[in-house]
């Protein structure tokens, strides 16, 4: 027989925003455990895999994303692969950290982790990753 705890009505309010927060520090753990923190630019290890070709194609993709938007704007750019140099001697380069990979997974995981039915769930993951995106896209060309 399971015993079910019970909160004081002032404890039972702050239940969700606790578990929230659960699930954000358990999502960052799972991050910890499954990836390396010392990446550098150039490679990026799963404690499990290579999946540095993946995240090199992302970034491309990015970079691709973002020459659209310089281009829309009429910025004077030239860009060599996901670098681009700009006319006022400074350049920028997407990495791996301009990608926004983390937050997404940390996101998901987050949201993974909360109470409630995975069907429930789907229509936040598929829209917050794709918030994540657009700000991440947004952030990068500010």
């Amino acid at each position: 027989m399971k015993k079910e705890i019970k909160f004081s009505k002032q404890a039972e309010s702050y239940k969700d925003i606790i578990s929230f927060i659960i699930a954000l520090i358990l999502s960052q753990l799972i991050w910890k455990v499954m990836f390396y923190d010392d990446f550098d630019n150039c490679r990026w290890d799963s404690k499990y895999l290579n999946i540095t070709h993946i995240i090199d194609n992302y970034c491309f993709f990015i970079a691709n994303i973002a020459e659209k938007y310089l281009k829309y704007f009429n910025i004077e750019y030239v860009q060599n692969g996901n670098m681009f140099y700009f006319d006022n001697n400074t350049s920028l380069g997407i990495v791996w950290g301009c990608t926004g990979i983390k937050q997404t997974i940390v996101f998901i995981i987050s949201i993974l982790l909360s109470r409630g039915s995975i069907i429930y769930k789907i229509p936040y993951i598929i829209s917050g990753s794709i918030l994540v995106f657009c700000i991440n896209i947004f952030r990068i060309l500010m």
